[in-house]
């Protein structure tokens, strides 16, 4: 009985409270004595200081664990075959990946792949998919042969045309290596530039595309 008072009080509801449980309902003298003096008591306490009485509504704040405290200790380890292109550049790829994100990061020569771990100052461990944020074509549909082929130059256009229209509309940048596909961007931005992506893949003509492309930035744009 005392704790429906104490939960009625705290949201209050202090003249309900006293209508139902002093007037209404049958209890005994000495019950509703308590709990007129405790009401006027918790009265006072909530004028003078409200936070006590509003302690039991504060909820537990608890700090974001870090990656080696989710997988037990345990390091989380990621390797990624090395494209050509990731030689030339690897000095700007290196940079950020070590230095803002916190991700340990090697070229294994010998064995021609790329090898991430997290650290324990790891702040996010989604961090390290980040740094090989890719698809492959065949994740798409299974394409083999000329049908492969002639993807990858749907993906890409005459001269670059459709791969560069992506990356202009959709504020990204896209490396094409192989079957592999490389999308660097935002999280909104790269969703654009995939879903344009794997519609060349399912055979969606260029101009539709372009035509989709067109209207999802616009959206965007009165968005900000």
């Amino acid at each position: 009985m005392y704790w429906i008072a104490y939960k009625c009080f705290l949201y209050q509801e202090i003249d309900f409270f006293r209508h139902l449980l002093i007037v209404e309902l049958s209890l005994p003298l000495y019950q509703k004595a308590v709990l007129s003096v405790l009401a006027a008591e918790w009265s006072q306490i909530w004028q003078l200081h409200p936070w006590k009485l509003r302690l039991s509504h504060l909820k537990p704040k608890f700090e974001p664990l870090k990656p080696h405290e989710m997988s037990d200790g345990q390091v989380q380890f990621r390797k990624e075959n090395v494209p050509t292109h990731l030689k030339k550049a690897w000095m700007d790829i290196y940079t950020p990946i070590y230095g803002q994100m916190k991700i340990d990061v090697r070229m294994n020569l010998k064995a021609r792949r790329i090898e991430l771990k997290t650290r324990p100052d790891t702040p996010d461990i989604s961090n390290l998919q980040f740094c090989i944020e890719f698809f492959e074509i065949k994740d798409v549909k299974t394409l083999r042969g000329e049908h492969l082929s002639r993807a990858i130059g749907r993906l890409s256009g005459k001269g670059g045309k459709t791969k560069f229209a992506i990356e202009n509309a959709s504020k990204t940048r896209i490396v094409m290596a192989d079957t592999k596909i490389h999308i660097l961007g935002s999280f909104a931005n790269t969703k654009i530039a995939r879903d344009s992506l794997c519609s060349l893949i399912l055979g969606s003509p260029a101009g539709k595309v372009y035509s989709k492309l067109r209207a999802v930035t616009a959206r965007l744009a009165e968005r900000f």
